[in-house]
């Protein structure tokens, strides 16, 4: 439903109770309707008959559009829609990782897939960081595998990194721990059950903009931090797998 209906028309066909938007003699029922960005001066509610442009479908399938009047309208708690095509691989995915996960909006969906990113990344960076330590006893792919948990604590015990960034690697692996197990079956932006899940340094990524702005920050510094230790022990970092 996502980029099939972004800058589709849509005609309003009902409202009352719930409000039903239609393109291609398929309709769309939702419960509510709010002016999130409402400006016009003659502003109305939307009624049957009027024309609406989808600008953003979100995954929880909030839907935002643009009204008659330029303004736009988020149509939220969707009630009906048509089946979806379950011979499209991507449409099955997208379901079962919005239900499964309780990704209900862009923004936790992209959270998510940082903080997973984000973790790897520097993986990637401290594992190279013991095998430099380790004077490249075997190609890097053989190397030891670890995880970003582990690789940092060996980081600590052999004192090659800082104490500030040996902060950030665990506290981010911390963090995609929180995220990624089996307490995310839950819902990855709750916290019912588990505090500490997406939180970091105190507070939760996933509604604290300070808190996903300081977790990007600490991800940038760490990886600066070991990309310079890299580079000064001749290591390039920047074409791919470490030679």
């Amino acid at each position: 439903m996502h980029n099939q209906l972004e800058g589709a028309p849509l005609k309003v066909v009902e409202t009352g109770a719930t409000l039903t938007v239609t393109t291609n003699a398929t309709d769309y029922r939702y419960r509510g309707i709010t002016n999130p960005n409402h400006t016009c001066e003659d502003g109305r509610p939307l009624k049957a008959g009027d024309m609406v442009v989808v600008q953003r479908v979100a995954p929880n399938r909030d839907m935002l559009v643009k009204g008659p009047c330029s303004c736009n309208y988020l149509l939220y708690g969707l009630v009906s829609e048509p089946p979806h095509n379950l011979d499209n691989p991507l449409d099955r995915v997208r379901e079962w990782m919005t239900v499964r996960f309780a990704l209900n909006t862009e923004r936790d969906l992209w959270v998510w897939l940082f903080v997973i990113g984000a973790a790897a990344h520097l993986e990637y960076l401290a594992v190279a960081v013991l095998w430099v330590a380790d004077q490249k006893p075997a190609p890097f792919e053989q190397y030891s595998k670890r995880t970003l948990g582990q690789a940092a604590h060996q980081i600590q015990e052999r004192g090659l990194l800082d104490p500030a960034t040996v902060k950030r690697l665990k506290g981010i692996a911390e963090l995609r721990n929180s995220v990624v197990h089996r307490g995310a079956t839950y819902g990855v932006p709750f916290r019912e059950g588990d505090p500490s899940r997406g939180q970091y340094k105190g507070k939760h990524v996933f509604t604290d903009p300070a808190g996903l702005r300081e977790l990007m920050d600490d991800m940038d510094a760490a990886t600066e931090a070991m990309g310079q230790w890299l580079r000064n022990k001749g290591l390039d970092t920047d074409g791919g797998t470490p030679a």
